[in-house]
C-alpha cells in the first residue's frame, strides 16, 4: 500500500506531501475530506474476509465527512468550560440533561458475549455496544459509577474502569458489523459534542473514548485525529482534569 500524508494549513487546501519509495502517479491533492475516507474505504475494501473479527474498516456513512477539517490552530479555538464561565453567563446555560438508566453489570455483559460466541447471535452484545457508544450521554450512563453523583474532583473520576476494560477486551472479538457500529457511533458523539460548555461528563466520555483499542488501527485514524483535535480545543481546567483522571 502506499503511504499519503494529507498537511492542512489555514486559509489554503489541503495538500499532498509525496516521499521517495512511495507510490508514484497519486493526485496532487484531496480537495476533501470526503474523498479521503472514499480512498481509505476502496483500499480496505479488498483486504482479506470482511467478515473477520480482527479486520477495521472506517464506516462509509456520510456523517465522517460532516466532522470539522483538522487544522493546525485549534489552540485558538478553545471550547468554554463550564468552571471557567463568569458568573453572569452562568445563569443562561441550560442544565445536564439527565443520564438514561442503564442497569448492565460487567457479569450481564460477560454472560451476553459467551451466548453469542456459543450461539453465534450477537444481537444482544450488538445493541449494546450500538446505544453505548452513541453519545457522550450514553457513554455516561454505561460506565458511569453513580449517575446521581457529579464526580467533580480530579481524585475520583466516577468512571468504572473495570466495566470499561472488560468492554473493550471484548470489543475486538466481536464481529465487523458490531465494530463499525461501535465507530459510527463515535462520530456521531463527536458531531453532537462539537459545540457548546464542557461539562464533567463530556470529559468523562472523552476519557473513556481515548482508551477505545481501535484506535491502534490505522484505518480508524482519521476518526481519531478528530477526537484528538476536539480534546485539544479544552481549556486548561478541563486538560487538568483529564490529566488526573489519565493518571489514575
Amino acid at each position: 500500500e502506499s503511504i499519503v500524508i494529507v498537511l492542512h494549513f489555514p486559509h489554503s487546501n489541503p495538500r499532498i506531501a509525496s516521499y521517495p519509495g512511495l507510490e508514484r502517479g497519486a493526485k496532487n491533492q484531496f480537495s476533501t475530506f470526503s474523498n479521503f475516507i472514499t480512498t481509505i474505504n476502496q483500499k480496505k475494501e479488498g483486504i482479506g474476509n470482511r467478515n473477520s473479527p480482527t479486520q477495521l474498516v472506517i464506516p462509509n456513512i456520510k456523517n465522517v465527512r460532516d466532522l470539522p477539517p483538522i487544522c493546525l490552530d485549534v489552540r485558538q479555538k478553545q471550547r468554554i468550560s463550564i468552571d471557567t464561565l463568569p458568573q453572569e453567563l452562568k445563569a443562561p446555560v441550560p442544565p445536564e440533561p439527565s443520564l438514561p438508566i442503564r442497569t448492565k453489570t460487567v457479569k450481564d455483559f460477560q454472560d451476553d458475549v459467551e451466548k453469542a460466541k456459543s450461539s453465534g447471535d450477537w444481537k444482544a452484545v450488538h445493541d449494546f455496544y450500538t446505544t453505548t457508544f452513541d453519545s457522550f450521554l450514553e457513554i455516561n450512563a454505561a460506565f458511569k459509577k453513580d449517575a446521581s453523583s457529579p464526580f467533580n474532583t480530579i481524585e475520583d473520576s466516577g468512571i468504572d474502569a473495570k466495566f470499561v476494560n472488560v468492554v473493550y477486551d471484548a470489543l475486538l472479538n466481536t464481529p465487523q458489523d458490531v465494530q463499525k457500529s461501535v465507530l459510527k457511533g463515535v462520530i456521531n458523539g463527536l458531531l453532537q459534542e462539537w459545540t457548546g460548555p464542557r461539562t464533567k461528563d463530556d470529559l468523562r466520555a472523552y476519557c473513556i473514548l481515548l482508551q477505545n483499542p481501535q484506535f491502534s488501527n490505522t484505518s480508524t485514524y482519521v476518526i481519531y485525529a478528530h477526537l484528538l483535535r476536539q480534546i485539544a480545543a479544552l481549556t486548561e481546567a478541563d486538560h487538568h482534569f483529564l490529566v488526573h483522571w489519565s493518571k489514575k
